[in-house]
């Protein structure tokens, strides 16, 4: 990576200042992961979000049966905007994701082996890469299943998609809500409790070396630690975040004593 465009992710990341990720980079001796590193430590970043982006132009299809039991997820990218908004790439999604319903597929190398009018999809790829001229690829593909309740979101006209999976049947309100949840606040964990050790101790880590910057004293820094470590909660924990349609009531009140099994968000913005 050439140091302009270092430069630029640093600063896409961080949200530091140009000349303060210059400094970070410099310091860190042009590697990307310590360069973040140092801006957090010197209180100049935020923590980043989960990059579940894909890269390239696309669009994410979404599908949940009546039940609400069954769901899909299909990515399909090019290269281009032009090239997605084309009426053969879209009539070729549109085919494959009725396909992968249809037949169930287990996983991506799956569907990609399913027969399409006489051709596996993946030659159906390949041909039409060639006619258009630039890349066509099936970049992510999932399907769930529950004997609870899931619900599926989509957003930004196919940029954005989430799947939420709750323990308990017959909620599919709540688990459409809470899949809009993950769509706009992109969670990393379910609860506090699925954050890894090493995580925390890296956030500690960070916090330690602020505070020790802004000359705190030692005696305070545990609480102030604590106090940023319910913060980081707050934003990176499903349960945790402020529900979105009322922000006085955190994500975990408004299910009681319903579980969230899983989620899903994916990204093309």
């Amino acid at each position: 990576m050439d140091s302009l465009s270092l430069l630029k992710e640093v600063r896409e990341i961080s949200g530091a200042g140009v000349q303060d990720c210059q400094n970070a980079i410099r310091e860190a001796q042009g590697d990307k992961e310590k360069a973040l590193l140092l801006l957090r430590q010197k209180g100049m970043a935020k923590a980043a979000k989960r990059n579940d982006r894909v890269a390239g132009e696309g669009v994410i299809m979404v599908w949940a049966d009546d039940a609400r039991q069954n769901a899909f997820l299909l990515e399909m990218t090019a290269e281009t905007d032009f090239v997605i908004k084309s009426e053969r790439f879209n009539q070729l999604a549109q085919k494959i994701f009725s396909l992968a319903k249809e037949k169930s597929a287990a996983d991506l190398p799956a569907l990609l082996a399913l027969p399409l009018d006489g051709q596996p999809v993946s030659e159906h790829l390949q041909i039409l890469s060639g006619v258009i001229g630039e890349k066509i690829s099936l970049s992510r593909y999932f399907k769930q299943n529950t004997t609870g309740t899931l619900a599926v979101y989509a957003h930004a006209g196919g940029k954005i998609a989430a799947l939420a999976v709750l323990s308990a049947p017959n909620q599919k309100d709540l688990a459409f809500e809470i899949a809009m949840q993950v769509a706009a606040a992109n969670p990393l964990y379910i609860s506090s409790a699925d954050v890894p050790a090493d995580i925390i101790a890296k956030e500690k880590d960070i916090y330690r070396a602020q505070l020790a910057a802004e000359g705190k004293p030692a005696q305070i820094q545990e609480k102030i630690i604590d106090g940023k470590l319910n913060k980081y909660f707050s934003e990176f924990c499903l349960l945790e975040q402020e529900y979105i349609k009322e922000e006085k009531k955190k994500v975990k009140e408004i299910l009681d004593t319903i579980k969230v099994e899983s989620f899903t968000r994916w990204s093309l913005v």
